[in-house]
């Protein structure tokens, strides 16, 4: 996939450094903010995206609901902006993998996750879902791919740019969101134990669901 923004370009202070990601929506950018020798995580829509009011909408809503969430184990948002029509989200940015990269690594060298650290990945999970959960704020797409680990603690973090106060159901990876979910377009308190107990299984497996 070709980039939406050429290595080296700025957004605001930001200078861009190079994609280490993308979606459906957009690109993942790393990003470095000179004034506070900060390195950041850019989340940037792509050019399709920018055009639908709707998509842009929703970005700006993912951003505001994020923004206010405040917890260690869920990816802190910094900023967000426009600039020559690109609309970008800049994010805390986490040195490390992913769960499911590091349940591939795992398995292709036969050392599954130990109980202790099956449980300690949940618990934390759980309790960031939980503490968005009670500030109107829910998180569409807890799969293995959105759980960060860091390298340099033992800190587990979930992305921020999926939080939001609305679910659509075809924002979701639907391997793992309840059926019921689906059909009602409605997240309750209970859709999270679906979810987590899903990704649990995955930790325990080694094995990751396809996104679709």
């Amino acid at each position: 996939m070709k980039p939406v923004l050429p290595i080296g370009r700025t957004l605001g202070p930001y200078q861009i450094l190079r994609q280490i990601g993308h979606g459906g929506m957009g690109e993942i950018y790393k990003g470095f903010h000179p004034a506070l020798d900060r390195h950041v995580a850019i989340k940037v829509l792509g050019c399709s995206q920018e055009a639908d009011p709707s998509l842009t909408q929703r970005f700006q809503r993912e951003a505001k609901a994020a923004a206010g969430l405040r917890h260690p184990n869920i990816v802190q948002v910094f900023d967000f902006g426009l600039q020559d029509n690109v609309y970008y989200l800049v994010m805390e940015f986490v040195e490390g993998t992913d769960l499911r990269t590091e349940m591939d690594r795992r398995r292709r060298a036969d050392q599954p996750f130990e109980r202790d650290e099956v449980l300690r990945v949940l618990g934390k999970i759980a309790d960031a879902l939980d503490y968005a959960h009670q500030r109107g704020v829910i998180h569409r797409d807890i799969t293995p791919a959105n759980i960060l680990l860091a390298n340099d603690t033992k800190l587990l973090h979930i992305r921020s740019y999926q939080f939001l106060t609305i679910l659509r159901h075809d924002d979701t990876s639907l391997s793992y969101i309840c059926y019921t979910f689906i059909q009602s377009v409605i997240l309750l308190r209970c859709s999270y134990l679906y979810t987590s107990t899903t990704t649990l299984l995955c930790i325990q497996t080694g094995y990751a669901f396809a996104s679709s």
